[in-house]
């Protein structure tokens, strides 16, 4: 933020859309969006052999969503606009069913009543799971 306030910064015009796009904001976006997403995987995460392959794929996702939002006021014409945003959308709507996923293994576990220690911090880890993925997912959609 400081470096937007006091510096000059590289800031274009979408063609389509007519707005400013700060590079350096998104520069930040992209790697922040897909860490966020790749901890709010990892929170919960199973011993399984494989079992950091989905929370990668999803945290990628998400920051190729990001990096469309760099490439769009580099679109001259409004189709190839509309193909970066319909990819941008499709690897952002992946959050939601990840949110949703997060909800009901909540929801499951906590019906499960056992009172031991490791039980109390599985518990602990799946809300904060389910935390972490509903804010981005909130404060990524406002």
């Amino acid at each position: 933020n400081a470096l937007l306030a006091f510096y000059p910064s590289v800031v274009m015009v979408d063609p389509i859309t007519r707005s400013r796009v700060f590079f350096i904001r998104w520069c930040e976006f992209i790697p922040l969006s897909g860490f966020m997403t790749f901890l709010s995987e990892v929170l919960d995460l199973k011993r399984e052999k494989n079992a950091l392959v989905k929370p990668i794929v999803n945290a990628l996702s998400q920051s190729l969503s990001c990096l469309c939002g760099i490439v769009l006021p580099f679109c001259n014409d409004l189709t190839s606009w509309n193909v970066v945003m319909f990819v941008s959308m499709i690897t952002y709507l992946n959050m939601f069913p990840q949110c949703h996923t997060r909800y009901v293994n909540l929801k499951n576990y906590n019906q499960i009543e056992t009172p031991s220690f490791l039980a109390i911090e599985k518990k602990h880890r799946i809300r904060y799971s389910f935390l972490l993925m509903k804010t981005c997912t909130t404060l990524w959609s406002v």
